[in-house]
């Protein structure tokens, strides 16, 4: 069966950042952004045409960076329940709150926020089985293996995935990418002799 890893919407990671953020202005921040990321996708090793592993990945992250001042801290989870979320923003202020003063750290000004998000077109699904995954990475082992002089694979590995990133801050600034990250590849040994 084909697979073609669905990402989630827009309006569903929303809450995270906003929660992030409205905990960091509770906590007595100044400034603060936070970002989110989903990813899904696969990944899989062979090696001398034998299937090493299978790996589909489903992971998320939320980091979080807050200014006291030009004090700041910063910290990251995958949890994203309240709790966790919650605990993210407070070790940041608490790190932000013990760092020195650095008269470079802080957001940019509002009015430099981007105003126009170009599209990209950055996220092109690749929609194969795990079989046919393998067939791609047995074909890439197989074509290093042809050249005159590799003697031996250190296996081929395909990786394919799709994302997407939330970003906010307290000037009100929201901007997305999506994006997909595909790849087949081998090392192969060659030598002469010894």
């Amino acid at each position: 069966m084909r697979q073609r890893f669905e990402l989630p919407a827009h309006a569903e990671l929303e809450p995270w950042v906003e929660r992030a953020l409205d905990t960091a202005r509770r906590g007595g921040a100044t400034q603060a952004d936070a970002s989110v990321s989903v990813s899904r996708g696969l990944s899989l090793t062979v090696r001398k045409g034998e299937v090493e592993s299978v790996e589909f990945h489903h992971d998320r992250d939320l980091s979080v960076e807050v200014f006291f001042g030009q004090r700041s801290g910063s910290a990251s989870t995958a949890d994203l329940s309240a709790a966790g979320l919650d605990d993210a923003v407070a070790a940041a202020c608490a790190i932000a709150k013990a760092s020195g003063e650095d008269p470079c750290s802080g957001l940019a000004d509002a009015d430099r926020m981007a105003r126009e998000l170009p599209e990209l077109d950055l996220d092109h699904a690749w929609e194969l089985s795990t079989d046919e995954a393998i067939d791609h990475a047995r074909v890439c082992e197989a074509a290093a293996l042809a050249v005159p002089g590799v003697a031996q694979s250190e296996g081929a590995s395909l990786h394919s995935s799709r994302g997407i990133d939330l970003y906010g801050n307290t000037h009100g600034f929201r901007g997305e990418r999506n994006g997909s990250n595909h790849y087949v590849s081998c090392s192969a040994i060659a030598g002469q002799g010894e």
